[in-house]
């Protein structure tokens, strides 16, 4: 009687969460979609920021400028379908807006290690890379 008593609460512990992998995690703490691959030590990729500072120079389109007060704010659309209002200045993810006029707009691109001296042109219509 003592067995099936004893065999009957291991059961139970089993079911109610008292077994513990034997990785030695907490099963409540493993993520199912993890790479199983990953090492443990390895870093994660950073999301990129919301908004127009995660957004590659390539992945922009011109639609429109608009003209406000004495200067031009763009109208882009970015990869994703979302429209953005570009202005002189303003931060991308692989770029910085230099200006914005009546002809487009440029774009010094960044590298990894700050400016690598391309500017980007965007025209209504199409888009120039030059290298300076």
């Amino acid at each position: 009687m003592r067995r099936i008593a004893a065999r009957v609460l291991l059961l139970a512990a089993a079911l109610a969460g008292g077994a513990r992998p034997a990785d030695g995690q907490d099963a409540e703490s493993r993520d199912p979609f993890a790479d199983p691959f990953r090492r443990s030590g390895a870093p994660e990729k950073t999301a990129r920021p919301r908004g127009l500072a995660g957004v590659d120079v390539d992945a922009l389109t011109l639609h429109g400028l608009v003209r406000i007060g004495g200067g031009y704010v763009a109208v882009v659309e970015s990869a994703d379908g979302r429209s953005h209002v570009l202005r002189g200045g303003e931060r991308l993810f692989d770029g910085t807006v230099r200006s914005v006029t009546a002809e487009g707009v440029e774009i010094v691109r960044s590298g990894r290690g700050g400016v690598d001296g391309r500017t980007v042109r965007l025209r209504l219509g199409a888009a120039e890379t030059e290298a300076k």
